[in-house]
């Protein structure tokens, strides 16, 4: 009789786990808000496209026209309720390689009073443009090479 009421709790308790497993596995993971970074090429320009997840819409940016540090203000469009609390985060992307360009960091911050901002961080100062990638899904800056003397217009 022992047995059976040991076997009867062991069964309840698999029973449980299972449950609750299922329960636990079926919570909402928090996405990533950046995607990628690539760079482009074309027009004596070389564009760093930034990709999120979800579509942003470019605000503005400082400082206007060049520095070694860009903060890019962004309105995330999420309709994904489950997808909002990874706004409030901060992440970074690893930085696409070209020594010419000396990008060091990409950095998401969205514990910002402000809103949230994208900030790019080079090796020495720079001038740039910056606007909205064509997908709604990325932002464009665009650096002119060494004989551009104007500035570089975000792909169209």
């Amino acid at each position: 009789m022992r047995t059976g009421i040991k076997l009867r709790n062991a069964a309840l308790g698999v029973l449980g786990w299972v449950a609750l497993s299922s329960v636990v596995s079926a919570q909402p993971t928090t996405e990533r808000v950046l995607t990628d970074a690539r760079l482009l090429e074309g027009n004596d320009c070389t564009y760093i496209q930034i990709e999120f997840n979800f579509p942003v819409q470019y605000i503005n940016h400082f400082p206007p026209n060049a520095g070694d540090e860009l903060r890019i203000q962004i309105n995330p469009i999420i309709a994904n309720v489950q997808n909002r609390a990874s706004l409030l985060l901060r992440e970074a992307l690893t930085p696409p390689r070209d020594d010419d360009l000396g990008l060091l960091t990409i950095i998401y911050d969205g514990e910002l009073s402000s809103g949230p901002v994208l900030m790019l961080q080079f090796r020495r100062p720079l001038s740039y443009s910056v606007g909205q990638g064509r997908d709604f899904r990325s932002v464009l800056v665009g650096i002119p090479g060494p004989d551009r003397t104007t500035p570089c217009l975000p792909l169209n």
